[in-house]
């Protein structure tokens, strides 16, 4: 920011009382543990609030590894709850959509923050370290209402699994489809869309390495906005179990393809070898990344509660359970639970 940035704080800001202050919002709904406790002081300016956030102990050797450390950033928004920036002050509010967010430094452990008004239920932030050194603006933020049903619907302990539910029903512009079978066809198509059949390989490594090699193509080609979707049958379970265990390990590497380059990439699976351009258009339409296609209704993974099993499950103590994936600490959870819990005693990882 251009100029000098004054005393901190300002003589003529008013100092707030915090007393009580996460306890309060836990009253509300917000829960939050000690790691993102971080508000020591604030302070109101006119319209504005402005804060000292500081990062504990405990997490401050981690935040060298990021821009900003995601429990400090989160910190500087729960002073916006001291501010009156929310059209409607008696609704709960989460932060919705980021404009024009520039991170100037790395690796804070200690920021203040001044948080303005920057429209309806909008504000900015402008960050600094103890040295008034920028270290992130946001130029706006917009905060949505949220019901207190919404935030308590899922209880805290819940286990999770993944349902497939009707997608959402397209409500833009007709798609430009294309389909290819070849990568060269693929780069060379000119559509909104172009969609490549995974129906036949040798075996799963032979197919994922066709893949891998068509998404690494595809990242180093200039396709401008066309996106690429690949096709697979009975690969993957929606109440039903996987056909093609060859392309399962497909979701898996397009899942990650499209965490790292969000837009890109799209799945569609189908009980259909052969859907028609029609049914694959009206799936793609819907937007979602990932969808399945079963007798006609397109369907799209969600992330839903799972209700606990009426009656423990009973584990056969002279048997032997088999972890999979057995190297990682989940692993070791996993494997320390069922023997302190359930008596195993033969395990295999």
């Amino acid at each position: 920011p251009a100029g000098a940035a004054g005393a901190w704080p300002p003589p003529e800001a008013q100092a707030v009382d915090l007393d009580g202050f996460y306890a309060g919002l836990a009253e509300h709904g917000y829960h939050y543990g000690p790691l993102f406790q971080g508000v020591r002081a604030a302070w109101r300016l006119g319209d504005d609030v402005l804060a000292e956030i500081v990062l504990p102990e405990a997490a401050g050797a981690d935040a060298a590894r990021y821009g900003m450390h995601p429990a400090l950033l989160d910190a500087v928004l729960h002073a916006a709850r001291l501010g009156a920036f929310r059209e409607r002050s008696e609704e709960k509010y989460l932060p919705f959509a980021w404009e024009g967010v520039t991170l100037r430094t790395r690796g804070a452990t200690a920021v203040r923050a001044r948080i303005s008004r920057a429209g309806t239920d909008a504000i900015r932030l402008d960050v600094t370290d103890t040295a008034d050194r920028p270290v992130l603006t946001a130029e706006s933020l917009t905060l949505r209402p949220v019901s207190a049903g919404q935030l308590m619907a899922v209880p805290r302990d819940s286990l999770f699994r993944v349902d497939w539910v009707s997608a959402p029903a397209a409500n833009g512009p007709g798609l430009r489809l294309a389909r290819a079978a070849t990568v060269e066809a693929a780069l060379a198509a000119d559509a909104d869309i172009v969609v490549v059949p995974c129906l036949d390989s040798e075996g799963p490594h032979q197919a994922t390495y066709q893949a891998l090699e068509l998404l690494q193509r595809w990242l180093a080609a200039d396709t401008g906005t066309t996106t690429l979707a690949l096709l697979t049958h009975r690969a993957v379970a929606v109440g039903d179990d996987v056909h093609d265990l060859h392309h399962a390990p497909l979701w898996g590497l397009v899942r990650t393809a499209q965490t790292e380059h969000p837009g890109c990439f799209r799945l569609v699976d189908s009980d259909d070898p052969d859907p028609t351009t029609d049914v694959l258009a009206a799936a793609l339409a819907t937007g979602e990344p990932q969808v399945a296609i079963r007798d006609g209704a397109v369907l799209a993974p969600r992330l839903t509660a799972a209700s606990a099993p009426r009656e423990p499950a009973e584990w056969d103590a002279e048997g032997t359970v088999l972890i999979t994936g057995g190297s990682g600490a989940l692993a070791g959870i996993v494997a320390q639970h069922l023997v302190a819990r359930h008596g195993v005693r033969r395990l295999v990882l």
